[in-house]
């Protein structure tokens, strides 16, 4: 909660306030083939 009290006092556009998000969020720039590997 406090991430995103923090985050909205910032003025930010958005906040990633806990460790799975975070991880979801790093892995979608990562290569595609990376993130599908059975797939491409």
């Amino acid at each position: 909660m406090r991430a995103a009290l923090d985050g909205v006092e910032a003025g930010r556009a958005e906040v990633v306030a806990d460790d799975g998000t975070a991880r979801i969020k790093a892995a979608l720039s990562a290569d595609p083939a990376v993130l599908y590997p059975g797939v491409l």
